[in-house]
Parts: C-alpha cells; structure tokens; sequence
C-alpha cells in the first residue's frame, strides 16, 4: 500500500479573542459597540460543517465571511449558529495494490491483452502474461433427409361414357406391405427407416379407345414416396483458454475540508419593564371605559427609553411615552383606555420598553365579562303547605359571593349564599309564580320564573242516597273549588257523567259529591278516591267507603206447573232480599222470603196477572213487568197420513195437523225431537244403507197426543265403486271388454269413444265394427238405487292389424354352400316364416335369410309368407336354386345383387364378377345375353305384376349353375286418395276423422300446410289451440311403399267462449246457454264470467215468471242449480238421461243490463271434474 501526503494546513484562532472568550468577569461596555471575530472549523472529512457559539451582549451581525465554500447564519439571542459548505478540501488519502497471475477463462476463445479488473473497492486494467490451453473431445448429433420413389402399375377399363367398369390388381406388392416399417437407409452412417408419405398415380398410358375417342383400356403408372431424416453421432475436439493477468489498481481517495469565519457584530444592554396595573386576570365590564394602564421601567445605559402599550394582537399602540433618566426605575401612566368595547371573553395587555437598539416587552390577561350568568337545573319541590326551590348558575368570569335570591308569589328571601330556600305556610292545590335569581361578580343577573303548585289534600268521602242503579259520593276535606278527583270502584273508575268506566277519568265533583249512575242492581259498591293538584301530582288514596243499591224485581216469572184449576208462579232467587212481594190478579199479596206462589182453585182455560217485588237492605223495589198466564186446555189428537221419503243420506217425514195441536215432538231412532210446529222433518246426515225408526205425536199447552205407528226407513246405499280387474279380448274388428261384477252394482254403463251404453247388469261389452289397428277409448261406471258411480279410469285399446301381405320380390343368390334369400317388406308383418325344401320352416324378423353348410351343386326350393298377431299371409311362389360347383374353374358367383323396381320397370345390378367377363339372364323363361353389362333394365311393365329372373356368368363351353334366382313385382299402383268425413271442435281442439284406405299402413296429417303428425288410426286430435281460430287439414294414407294424393283441404276453427257486448247504458240483453247431444251431465258445470263494474244480472233464468237473482240455490221450477262469486256464475244441471241417447236444448237465458254502455266480455266455460 502507498500513502501521499498532498496538503497540510492548520487555523489559529485570533489570540485576542481566545483571551477574551476563556475571561470570566466578561462585560459589555455602556453604550453599543462594532466588533469583528473569527471562528474555526477544523479539519474534517465531512465537508459540512455547523456550530453554535454564544456572542455576550450581541445586539446584531453587521456581516458574516469564510475563507473558502460559502456560510449562512441564525441568530436566537446571544446564541449564532454557523454552517459552512461545499469548501474546497485541504488534504487527501489515496490507496493501491498489485495484482498478479489474475486467471481468465475464455472457452474456446484466445484470451484478450488487457482485462479491466473490478473487485470491491479496486479497480484498474491488467495486462495478459501467459495463456494455456486444456483441449477436450464431445459427442455431436448431425441430421440429413432422404427420400424414395416406390413405382406400381395396373390395368384399368371404362365405358363409352368415361365412367370406370374395372379396374386391374396392382402388379407389385402395396408399398406399405413391403415397407410396413418405412422404407431402409444405411448411408454414410446414417441408418434407419423413413416414413411412407402417400401414393398417387403419375400418369396413365392408353392401350386403347372407343370409337368416340374415349379411353378404353389404360396402364395407370402409380408412386409411393417415403420421406424423412436420419441422424448420426460424431466426435469433435474443443479448445479451453484461461489467460493470466497482472498489473497496478486503485482503491478509495480520501478528502479533508476546514473553515475560517470571520464575524463583524454590535454588543448592547437591554432595557426592563414590569406592569403595575391592571393585575393579573382583572375583570373588566362593559362600564370599564377609562381604565389607566400603569407601568415601571429602567435601563442600565440610562438610555432614553420609548415606552407603548397594545391590547391583543395589535400592532398599533394604544399610547407611547418617552422617559428619560432612566437609570433609576420610573412609573409610566399612560392615557386612559375604553376597556369595555372590547368582546367578552380573555384579553392580552401588551407593554414594550426600547432603546436605540434593543426592545424589551412585558404582557399581562385580562377579562371582559359582558354576559349574565347561565343558569344549571331548577328545581321546585313543594308539599301541601310549602315550595322549595333549588338552583344553580355559573359565569364564564366568576359569581358574587352572594349570588342567590328566590321569590314566590310575593314573598322574597333576599341575596343568598345558599341555593336552595323553602317558603312555607301556603295553602293546598294553589299555583304560586316562583322566581330564581343569580347575579355575577360584575353585577349581571339571570333569573328564571316558573309556576308550581302546592299539594293536593287527601280525601275524606262518604257513600249514600242508594237507588236501583246510582249510589252519591261526597268529599269533605278543604281542597279548594276546581280540584280533580280520581275516584275508583274496584277496578272501575267513575267518569265526568257519573258512569263506570274502565279508563281512570280525573273529575271536578259539582258541590262537593257526584252521583254514580249505572250500577248493578242490589249489589254492594265500595269506593275510594285521590286528588291531584294543578300539575297532576297525585294524593294517597282515601279510606274505603261502601254503599249498597237497591234490589231489581224478578226479571221473569216462570209459570213450571199449569193445570187445567191452578198455576205455580215461580222466579229466580234474589240475593240479600228480605222479603218478596207478587200481585195476583191486582192483589198484594207479602210471599215473605219464598220464591215460589201456587194460585188454586181456578177454572180451566182461564186467565190470570201476576208480578213481583223485592224488599232488601236498601227498601222496596219497584213491581216488575206484568204476566199474565192462562189455565190448561184438553189433550190435542194424534197426527195421521204420515209419508217417509229417503235418499243416501237424509229421511223426511210429512204428515197433516192434528186437533187442538200446537207442536209436534218426533222420536228418531229412540231421541224424542221437538219439532216445533213445522208438520215436516227432515233427518241428515245419515250413512248409506242405514236403517232408522221414527214415530210421532202432537203436543199443546194440556199436554201430548198418543204416539203414532213405528216407520221403518233404511237408506239409499252409495253409488257402486269403479269396476276394477278390467280384461280384454282383442281382434282386428273387434274388442271385447270384461270386469269383475261389483255386488253393489245393479247395472253398468260403459263409454266407447265417447258414446254411453247402458250394459245392463252384464260384466261383458263387445264393440265390433272396428278398423284395424284404430285405437279406442274407454271408461266404465256401476249404477244402483244410490245413483250412478264414478268413472273408471279412461284406457285405450288399439285393435289388431290386417292380416300381413304376401312378401314380394324375392330374391336369392347362390355360392358353393350357401343360399341367400332377400325380399321387401310386407304390409302389417311383424315376422316371416321360410319354408325349405317342402320340409322344414324358420321363422326370421329380418326380410333376408342365409341358407348355410350346403353341398356344392345341390338344389333347394324356398317359400316365404309374412306373419303377424291376427295371422300369416299366403305363401310366395317356389324359387329353386343350386349352390354353385366346387370346379377349379373361373369365378362365377354374383354378388350384391340389387333391384330398383317402379311401376312399370324393374332394374337389376351386380358387381362385377372377373375382369372382362361376360353375363347371361333368364327373364320371365326367355334367356339374354347381357355381355359385360353388370345392369339389365326389364321397362314397359304393368304395376303389381311378377316377374322371374336367373342370372349367371357366360361359359362358352359347359353353361354355368344359374348364380341369383330372384321373383319381383312392380310396384302396385300408389294407395286411393281418402276424404276428411267429421270433426269436433271445442275450445281449444279439433278431432278429425277420415274414410279407411285398403292397405294403407298410416296416415299423414297436414295443419295449416306443416305435417303435423303420423298416426295408424283414422282419427286425430289437433290439441293446445286458441279459441277462434281457423286451421285447414288435408290427409293421405300411407302404404310400405307409397303415399296417395292429398284429401281435399279441409278447413275448422277452434270453438270461441268469449262473446263482445256493446250496448247503450242501462240497456237490458239476453244472453243463452245451449247444450248439444250431452249424454252425462253428472260432474259438469257451466261457469260463466264478466265484469260486474259493466254489467247487472237482472234474471238468471227468464223461464220462470220471476226474476231469479240469489247468490246461491235451486232455481225453483227448473233443473237448474246456481252458485255466484264476484264476476262468474255456475250453473249445475240435475236432467237423468238415459244410456243409449242424448240431451240437446237450451239451459238458461240470462238477462243483464248494461250499467255504463262501456264495450265488455262475456265469457263461458264448460267445466267438467
């Protein structure tokens, strides 16, 4: 390491001041001075520097200088703190160090001559002294593509029309199967297989044409390219460099910085000022408007002084004064000041004393108080003789020391210390002006004045004067006129009227007592009560008082025993009654305490008054009301022509009046019911099947009539329960329906289709007449005495279909040891039946079947017929074929043999059994020759009609086994046209129904010209419709194999419910509901809807001659049963209709009346359950 020492230098400070600044007794001359000084920072890396010294007596800085950098200053008193910077530096250290053999290592590159070295604080450039190399050998893959070019041929034939008819096999192996792996390299290293990439032909050469110039026969050049790349390894050598280095580099350098400041300053001695007035904290008020400000100055210099004085924040003295003679303390009076157009609250004083160079202040608070005191809580208790206020207040300066003064009414207590005081000696329930007074140390006053009353006396009451129904309470303690009272019975309070009630009312009693009203009768009444004063404040209760009200007479008088010569007057006991007294025809008669009086010796149906009234602890009430009560009459007679009427539920009695009768009584089942007057009674509620006993007697005031004969009444069993276990068994025309019996059914009625039957007491329905494969709908239902059941549920049977069709076009075709048999599929077969040989028979679903394990050259003959569930079709005529000879020879056997029949032709196709090869056909028994054709068109044919046709390959030497055996019609003529013949639309459907086509298999039905479904029936239902609207159909049947024309466009609209209204306001309309071929109205209501704001039902049945409009019932001479609900009406129709027929007429007419002449709706809807 190497150091240089660069600078030295050093700062001494002026002797004159290192003296004066180490002297203790250091003083400032009298008067002010100019001085100079100088401050040293020595040497220091920092090149900031700051420092505070301390200047005695320093008045100012004139000036501040460095002797390099720059410098600034503050100065706090005697105190200066000095900053210097960005000096120049006066010294320095700098550090090296020698490097030696530095190793760099650069790979496969020479090393460079110079290397820039950097490592912590050194850095510098290196110079390269030796290199040396470490060589190395590695492993590289190399990659090369490759390609080849694998040629074929073949031979290829077409037609005059340029279409190909065969084509050749390839001379050579597929490049794939010689190359399965890829095509093999082994070169120049590289070993392994390329990929097969895809063949395409390259070019075709032209063996021969046509006469149109068309290619004939043609050798096709084929290539099939493999590509892709191959890699290799190698060994390559590899050089590794490291250069060494050496050389001189620099660390960190090191700088030193010092300062000179030289100081020019003026030394002086302060003035001093106390205040003598005001004193701290002084309260002013708004009166305080000449106040002398007072205070007490000096200086040491003896310096005239300038002496002012500020309040607050001012800048602008309120007064100045110029002393001299200083050096002995002075008082300064300054001129008076208005203190109290100052703001409430704390102020500042402000006193300053200055010389020619130095200004000294003093500052004193004081207050301006300008606001009365505030008030805290008053509070104003009071008895019923005395009121005690209680108070306080707070200023926002300070309080008196007598700050309290209290007032009621015109007495006054004075200024006090305290803050409470109690007047006493006041009279009760008087309201008195309370007023609380506080005062503040500078004479402000704050008061508050409120009302209180005194107390309120407790009660002194007394209960008397008792009537039936009112008792009098009075008071008798000296509350004053005006008081209210609470008085309470029990639980009960007495109102301003004198009731009862049982909400507390305060009440101002007129004279002193208030007369309770509406009180029980001869019940006992204790009361009490409390006063509250003017402001609600409530007294004790007072002592209980009791009073009794006087007893009512009997309410009623009971007559228990009439004869035909006395009556027994009774009535009710009257609690604390003493006696009782009853009138007997106008004579008093004194019954003392009993209740009950028998007046004798009377004569029969005779009349006599009577009354009673009751003495208690309160006096005699007043008579009650007047009876009068007549003697017995004789027995009535018994009743006769009883009639009994019954349903599932209820039984009726009728019978004609009996003499002398005024009620009947009826014994139901063993209970004795009264039935009043009314010569009918109707038992409800009664279970089906149930049996009753019932009888009669007349009743009047002498007694009961003997009871008539026994009736014996059981009821009406319920309707039968559903049929269950339902069976059927079906045809194609025909389904029979069965049910196990129901022993409470006397007969059964059966829907088909829509259509009631009545079926008697049979279990066993048969409809006949039936499409096949049509579907049916049926229900079933018992009916006994008790009225007709419900429903089963709907089920559906779909009848059997046709017998199947005879299968058509046969085909079969042969090889060595097998035959295959092929035919089209036959109308309505579910399966078919092949019979071999005249022998055996399978049964296949397929239309094809494979004869196997023959013997070549062997002869078979084949049937076919189509079966279904209804039966099988007649047998197809025989085909007979041989299965080809296992000869050596060319090929012969056709394959894919195919028909495309019409009307009126029938073509056939194969595929091509060799190249170049030729063909013959047998068709109908005439034998053609069809060359190398693989097609042969059979034209001008009638349709339905069969044909038979052999085809072989041409042997010019020995004629080949015929190869295919094939029967095939042409195809029929297309189905007959069929025609819409019905329909029924409701609101929201339409069912259509249609004429049967023979041999149709299903039907196409087309809506508003989309095919809207396919079905097997003649019928269909088009269902989610919107009422109104039109929708137009046509129809066509469908065979396996054709479709028939269109029916005619037929067109129907879904029914409409809701009708528009327009008529002038107050205009009466009728508005009718029909009915049409219904055969069960059970389970049915007709609901008709409208706007009760627009319209008025005056009659809801004009048939009868009066207008009908209750809210619910029968409708009295009609069939007809009505509900009404805001805006419908329900009707219910109760017409029996026998099984078998149907119901068409008018229900009802409605008449409405318009009620605003507003456009409306009525609506209608047919509901059923």
């Amino acid at each position: 390491m190497i150091k240089k020492k660069m600078k030295n230098f050093s700062i001494t400070l002026l002797s004159i001041c290192i003296i004066g600044l180490m002297m203790g007794n250091f003083t400032v001359p009298v008067n002010a001075e100019n001085k100079t000084m100088t401050h040293t920072f020595s040497k220091s890396s920092n090149r900031n520097r700051s420092q505070t010294i301390t200047i005695p007596g320093l008045v100012r800085i004139t000036s501040m200088t460095v002797n390099t950098g720059t410098v600034t200053y503050s100065v706090n008193g005697y105190e200066v703190t000095i900053s210097c910077k960005n000096g120049s530096y006066v010294d320095y250290d700098e550090e090296t160090k020698y490097i030696s053999n530095y190793a760099y290592n650069t790979g496969e590159t020479y090393p460079p001559n110079k290397y820039s070295y950097s490592n912590g604080d050194y850095s510098g450039t290196l110079n390269l002294q030796d290199v040396k190399n470490s060589p190395y050998t590695v492993s590289e893959q190399q990659s090369k593509s490759f390609s080849y070019t694998y040629e074929n041929y073949r031979s290829c034939e077409y037609d005059a029309n340029g279409k190909i008819i065969s084509q050749g096999s390839f001379w050579y192996q597929d490049s794939q199967s010689v190359y399965p792996k890829g095509y093999p390299i082994n070169e120049d290293g590289y070993s392994g297989n390329i990929p097969y990439q895809g063949s395409s032909m390259v070019y075709e050469e032209v063996f021969s044409a046509w006469p149109n110039g068309a290619k004939r026969s043609v050798l096709e050049h084929w290539e099939a390219k493999f590509r892709g790349t191959l890699y290799k390894t190698v060994d390559v050598q590899k050089n590794d460099y490291t250069g060494y280095y050496s050389g001189t580099v620099y660390g960190d350098t090191t700088y030193y910085y010092a300062y000179t400041v030289t100081i020019n300053y003026v030394t002086n001695s302060s003035p001093a000022i106390n205040i003598v007035s005001p004193v701290q904290d002084t309260i002013f008020s708004e009166a305080s408007t000449a106040f002398v400000p007072i205070a007490s100055v000096y200086d040491p210099d003896g310096d005239t002084l300038s002496c002012s004085v500020y309040i607050d924040s001012e800048t602008t003295p309120r007064d100045t004064k110029t002393i001299s003679n200083t050096q002995t303390a002075q008082n300064v009076s300054f001129n008076a000041l208005n203190l109290g157009n100052l703001s409430q609250g704390t102020h500042t004083m402000k006193f300053t004393v200055k010389d020619n160079e130095l200004t000294q202040q003093a500052i004193i608070s004081f207050k301006v108080d300008k606001t009365a005191p505030v008030l805290g809580t008053i509070d104003i208790a009071s008895t019923k003789d005395s009121i005690t206020v209680t108070g306080s207040a707070t200023d926002n300066m300070a309080m008196h020391d007598t700050p309290y003064r209290f007032y009621a009414g015109s007495n006054d207590s004075g200024w006090k210390s305290s803050n409470s005081y109690t007047f006493s000696n006041l009279s009760p329930n008087t309201q008195y002006q309370v007023k609380f007074t506080a005062r503040d140390k500078v004479g402000h006053v704050a008061e508050k004045t409120a009302n209180k009353y005194t107390q309120a006396l407790k009660p002194i009451i007394s209960v008397g004067n008792a009537n039936e129904n009112s008792l009098i309470v009075s008071f008798s303690e000296n509350n004053p006129t005006g008081t209210q009272y609470l008085i309470s019975c029990g639980t009960q309070y007495v109102n301003a009227q004198g009731s009862l009630s049982n909400t507390p009312v305060w009440l101002v009693p007129q004279g002193r007592s208030i007369t309770v009203s509406g009180l029980s009768s001869n019940t006992s009444y204790t009361f009490t009560a409390k006063a509250r004063n003017g402001e609600g404040l409530e007294t004790g209760a007072s002592d209980p008082k009791s009073g009794r009200t006087l007893a009512l007479p009997p309410q009623t008088l009971e007559f228990p025993e009439i004869k035909q010569n006395s009556i027994k007057v009774r009535w009710a006991v009257i609690t604390g009654a003493t006696r009782y007294d009853i009138e007997v025809d106008g004579q008093i008669v004194n019954n003392g305490t009993s209740n009950t009086y028998i007046h004798s010796g009377l004569q029969p149906e005779t009349s006599h008054t009577y009354r009673v009234r009751v003495t208690n602890e309160g006096g005699t009430g007043n008579w009650g009301a007047l009876y009068n009560q007549s003697t017995l009459m004789d027995n009535p007679g018994m009743p006769i022509n009883i009639h009994a009427s019954w349903t599932k539920t209820e039984v009726t009695l009728t019978w004609d009046a009996a003499l002398k009768a005024s009620g009947y009584q009826v014994e139901v089942d063993g209970v004795v019911q009264d039935n009043e007057s009314n010569r009918s009674y109707t038992h409800y509620g009664l279970q089906p099947e149930s049996s009753h006993t019932y009888r009669v007697r007349a009743i009047n005031a002498g007694g009961c009539s003997d009871w008539s004969e026994y009736i014996y009444v059981t009821t009406l069993p319920n309707p039968p329960i559903p049929p269950n276990e339902i069976s059927t068994t079906i045809t194609k025309n025909s389904i029979q329906i069965e049910w196990e019996p129901n022993i409470k059914a006397d007969r059964y009625e059966i829907e088909a289709d829509g259509f009631i039957s009545n079926n008697g007491s049979s279990t066993l329905y048969l409809h006949e007449g039936l499409v096949p494969l049509t579907t049916h709908h049926y229900r079933i239902r018992g009916v006994n005495s008790g009225g007709t059941g419900e429903w089963s549920q709907m089920f559906s049977v779909t009848t059997y279909p046709y017998e199947p069709y005879v299968p058509e076009n046969v085909m079969a075709t042969a090889d060595k040891n097998a035959i295959t048999l092929t035919w089209y599929l036959a109308s309505y077969a579910s399966s078919y039946e092949i019979e071999i040989d005249g022998a055996s028979i399978v049964e296949v679903e397929d239309t094809s079947y494979e004869h196997g394990e023959l013997l070549p050259g062997t002869s078979h003959s084949y049937r076919v017929r189509s079966k279904n569930i209804t039966g099988v079709s007649d047998w197809t005529s025989p085909v007979t074929i041989s299965t080809s000879l296992d000869t050596g020879s060319a090929v012969t056997a056709i394959t894919n043999v195919a028909a495309i029949v019409t009307t009126d032709s029938i073509v056939l196709s194969w595929d091509e059994s060799a190249f170049l090869c030729e063909y013959e056909i047998e068709v109908d028994g005439q034998l053609k020759d069809n060359g190398r054709n693989t097609t042969f068109a059979h034209t001008g044919l009638l349709p339905g009609t069969y044909h038979e046709y052999k085809i072989r390959v041409k042997n010019l030497e020995t004629p080949n086994d015929w190869c295919v055996v094939l029967t095939i019609s042409s195809l029929p003529e297309p189905p007959n046209r069929t025609s819409i013949t019905d329909y029924y639309a409701t609101n929201h459907s339409i069912q259509l129904w249609w004429e049967p086509v023979e041999g149709a298999v299903s039907y196409d039905i087309e809506a508003d010209g989309e095919l809207l479904a396919n079905v097997t029936d003649i019928t269909y239902i088009h269902e989610a419709l919107l009422p109104g609207v039109s929708h137009q159909y046509r129809v066509r049947a469908r065979t396996l194999l054709d479709v028939s024309q269109w029916s005619d466009l037929f067109e129907v609209a879904a029914s409409t419910t809701t009708f528009e209204v327009q008529c002038a306001a107050g205009e009466e309309f009728d508005y009718s509901l029909l009915a049409i071929n219904v055969q069960d109205f059970s389970g049915v209501k007709y609901v008709v809807s409208f706007n009760e704001e627009d319209l008025e039902v005056i009659d809801l049945c004009t048939f009868t001659p009066v207008n009908d409009t209750m809210q619910s019932g029968a409708i009295a001479g009609t069939n007809l049963f009505v509900e009404r609900m805001e805006g419908t009406i329900e009707f219910t129709f109760t017409e029996n209709i026998a099984p078998g027929t149907c119901w068409s007429g008018e229900l009802t007419t409605i008449r409405f009346k318009s009620r605003n002449g507003n456009t409306t709706y009525i609506g209608f809807v047919e509901d059923r359950n």
